[in-house]
């Protein structure tokens, strides 16, 4: 791999600060230095290194979105009709539709099936900019097939340019033929299931979806409590349709890395979960996609002065591929300011992940990148859902370009 240095940017957000007008060298797959435009022939030999013209561009960190459920076959396309009609996420799942029926759905697909539609959704995530993403299992709800989907996950990062964490969610949801003994479910997943995860080594975090119409505070716990026997850390949805608690007692008892949605967060939650180092995770497409509107001002986390984490929430509901997309939400609808979104969806991402190296533009850390066609960073929430990425590296290597991908022997196909 050649070394690459991106000349002359007119801003760099390093992750925790604005600069103007730097350089920045790339090598060996990491940042080397940050240097001032025009000084960078005192610190490298420019004539070894590739040379990218960032002239009226910022520089970003990849964005790290640190919760997706992006293997599952079939979509929900129809359900946007129903809510039009006035139902609710809950009226829709008692008439067939929700998360069971892509439970249906990706039980029926093949392996190859399962792998192709992931790797095309990859495509689209890496075109916008997403160099590292969070990738849960959870359409399957059975033995086989959750230990399938984590196997389909491996084999994408293997093959694909975004680094991939991911995640087993075997409590998504109670499937239909547990639904008079949920109690069996969850011995099912914490018996059988979280040994054979631990056993096949892929998953780097359990997740536990603790909500109304989903898994009790009591039923999560007997999960996460078995997954910290068998040291796989822990994530959790929590508090979104309403306040279980489950916040706190995941962030005290259970060291868990995020508690994603929190829409019935109190500011109390929040405050535990800033003294732990639980991140909070925020998906403002969620309430789009449940009619509810019912966002996390930002105002509230930044009182509680908690890591936050900004993702896509990308599933067969809410199906958002586009990080530039989800920091305009917030930004219009949850208060953040342009600084604050962009670091959480780069480092914020990366801390709920606990990547080290990962979310800054810092020499050491990985070279994840995104130049944007625009000057500043303001113009991410102000050009609402536009696609800004110019070009995309990951681990130093270009693999978007002029808004294209980017294809090498090594990538499928």
């Amino acid at each position: 791999m050649k070394p690459i240095i991106i000349r002359n940017a007119s801003l760099v957000f390093t992750g925790n600060e604005l600069v103007k007008e730097r350089s920045i060298a790339l090598e060996n797959g990491k940042i080397l230095g940050i240097y001032p435009s025009g000084k960078e022939h005192e610190y490298v030999v420019l004539g070894d290194y590739e040379q990218i013209d960032a002239s009226g561009k910022t520089v970003i960190p990849g964005f790290v979105d640190s919760h997706t459920h992006a293997i599952f076959a079939g979509d929900r396309a129809f359900e946007l009709r129903m809510k039009l009609e006035g139902y609710s996420y809950l009226e829709i799942l008692e008439n067939g539709g929700g998360i069971a029926y892509t439970v249906n759905q990706t039980r029926n697909a093949t392996k190859d099936v399962l792998l192709d539609s992931l790797l095309k959704r990859l495509d689209q995530f890496l075109l916008h900019g997403t160099t590292v993403m969070e990738i849960k299992s959870g359409y399957h709800l059975n033995v086989e097939g959750e230990l399938l989907a984590l196997e389909v996950i491996a084999e994408a990062d293997k093959i694909h340019p975004i680094k991939i964490v991911p995640t087993f969610l075997g409590a998504h949801l109670v499937p239909s033929e547990y639904s008079n003994n949920p109690d069996d479910y969850v011995s099912l997943i914490v018996d059988e299931m979280l040994p054979l995860v631990k056993k096949q080594g892929v998953a780097e975090f359990t997740d536990v979806f603790c909500d109304r119409g989903a898994f009790s505070v009591d039923q999560t716990e007997t999960i996460l409590a078995r997954s910290k026997q068998l040291n796989i850390p822990v994530r959790v949805h929590g508090e979104e349709l309403e306040r279980t608690g489950i916040c706190q007692i995941a962030s005290i008892k259970y060291d868990a890395a995020s508690v994603d949605h929190l829409l019935k967060a109190t500011i109390e939650d929040l405050c535990v979960m800033a003294q732990n180092g639980t991140v909070a995770g925020v998906m403002p497409m969620g309430p789009v996609a449940l009619f509810t509107r019912d966002f996390v001002p930002f105002s509230r986390l930044k009182k509680a002065g908690v890591e936050v984490a900004l993702a896509t929430d990308f599933n067969p509901n809410s199906y958002l591929q586009n990080m530039f997309l989800t920091i305009g939400l917030a930004s219009y609808f949850a208060g953040f300011p342009p600084k604050d979104a962009l670091r959480a969806a780069t480092y914020g991402g990366a801390k709920s992940l606990r990547l080290d190296q990962t979310g800054l533009i810092k020499p050491g850390f990985f070279a994840d990148l995104v130049i944007l066609d625009v000057p500043s960073i303001d113009h991410i929430p102000y050009y609402f859902g536009r696609n800004l990425a110019h070009t995309v590296l990951t681990r130093g290597e270009v693999v978007v370009r002029n808004f294209k991908r980017v294809k090498n022997s090594e990538d499928e196909g």
